[in-house]
């Protein structure tokens, strides 16, 4: 008898629990419909009305930016095309000669410091040291990115002046 009083007691609290619950729940659910609904709107309205044709991709990632805009600079989303790159920056793997580049007055690239324990560590490139794609003389100092897209990170290897 004992138990059986257990149980029914357990089951009138977790009614109790669920009764309370659900409708903050459905009180929420109505909200977010609510927002998307409007969005919805907003989002039709332009892509019927708007004097030039518009471009859906960068409307609905300026949507998502602008929303997360509002909160602080490190609160960012990251497309499912990027979620790998994101995920391998988040973890410390890295692909090329490991170095971190910065562009001087000149507009050329140079070394802030090599990535301990990477290739170009080990081959004793230094902070402030100039960075050239490879072959590059003298002449062939460039920006930054040019080097990063012209020359695609090869596993282990490394040049430098």
């Amino acid at each position: 008898m004992n138990r059986e009083k257990l149980a029914w007691l357990t089951s009138v609290v977790l009614v109790a629990i669920l009764a309370f619950q659900i409708p903050g729940t459905l009180a929420h659910r109505d909200d977010d419909y609510n927002f998307i609904r409007t969005l919805l709107d907003i989002h039709r309205q332009v892509s019927v009305n708007y004097v030039e044709p518009v471009d859906e991709q960068k409307l609905q990632q300026a949507a998502i930016e602008g929303m997360l805009g509002q909160l602080d600079p490190y609160t960012v989303y990251i497309p499912p095309a990027n979620q790998e790159q994101f995920e391998n920056m988040l973890e410390g793997n890295f692909k090329g000669v490991g170095i971190q580049l910065e562009q001087n007055a000149k507009g050329e690239a140079e070394v802030i410091t090599p990535i301990e324990d990477s290739p170009a560590f080990r081959a004793g490139v230094q902070a402030g040291s100039g960075a050239a794609g490879p072959g590059a003389g003298a002449a062939g100092m460039r920006p930054p990115l040019a080097i990063r897209h012209q020359y695609p990170a090869v596993e282990g290897s490394c040049r430098h002046r």
